[in-house]
């Protein structure tokens, strides 16, 4: 009985530990290689993805601290299905983003995109606010704006992803997915939707799916247009089957945006 009642004990106190949460910020250099790559403790680097609800390591092994609790299906922004598995700790260490109660999913080097160590998902990112500087390359997440935004979008969260509805000119489209880790076009439409705003082909672009596979895409163009109120030129699309999203050269258009997870909005600065 005392045995058991020192084992309720010590993890009665982990538990209480890890809820303690002390105080962490990331203020950082970003290299922009068309993503958003962080250079974080430990010579890590991760990519900045708000379209991945979970963080994703590189790994051919499994982690010490990590052990396996689910197989998984995901699709990635082309809508094809992998198979993977996610590995869950009861404490890490993620690019000096500490956790308790964190799951993961591993997938092998081979399939790693540059020299990263992985992708921050949203389960990361959703635990503070962004600051991010284009000019400076600079990500912080100890910095308030206290200055008006020229431009704010507002999104709401299904999933754990993040979700926004906007007006271009008069077309109103719904459920866009912002996805930071989508750098081919400011926004990605079905193709029926792209034929009826009549936007004509410009070209064709490459992209790579989850395991580094080459896809080609159409792209279109926009000379000018009102989105939500405020004008925009040289609007670029690519074309995607089923998806629609607002991709990271949308959000480069701007000097800086703060992301802020508090309100649900994005605020941006020209």
């Amino acid at each position: 009985m005392k045995k058991f009642l020192l084992l309720a004990s010590i993890i009665s106190i982990l538990i209480v530990c890890c809820f303690l949460k002390t105080k962490q910020i990331i203020d950082t250099n970003f290299i922009d290689k068309d993503l958003l790559i962080l250079k974080c403790k430990d010579d890590m680097s991760f990519i900045f993805d708000t379209g991945a609800n979970e963080t994703i390591l590189y790994s051919d092994t499994i982690p010490s601290s990590f052990f396996h609790i689910s197989d998984i299906k995901a699709k990635d922004v082309f809508s094809e299905e992998y198979s993977m598995k996610r590995y869950y700790s009861f404490k890490t260490n993620i690019g000096g983003i500490e956790n308790c109660f964190h799951s993961v999913v591993l997938l092998p080097s081979n399939v790693q995109i540059g020299d990263t160590n992985g992708i921050w998902g949203t389960d990361i990112i959703d635990r503070f606010c962004w600051w991010i500087d284009f000019d400076k390359h600079q990500i912080c997440s100890n910095y308030t704006p206290n200055e008006d935004a020229d431009f704010v979008l507002a999104y709401y969260k299904r999933n754990n992803l993040y979700y926004t509805d906007i007006a271009i000119g008069t077309i109103k489209l719904k459920d866009m997915l912002i996805d930071t880790g989508y750098t081919r076009s400011d926004f990605t439409l079905p193709q029926k939707e792209l034929a009826l705003m009549g936007l004509p082909i410009i070209g064709t672009d490459t992209c790579y799916n989850m395991i580094n596979i080459t896809q080609i895409l159409n792209r279109y163009e926009m000379n000018e247009s009102y989105i939500n109120e405020k004008l925009f030129k040289n609007i670029t699309f690519t074309d995607l089957s089923s998806k629609r999203l607002i991709g990271l050269p949308f959000f480069k258009r701007f000097s800086a945006i703060y992301l802020n997870t508090k309100k649900k909005q994005i605020e941006c600065w020209i």
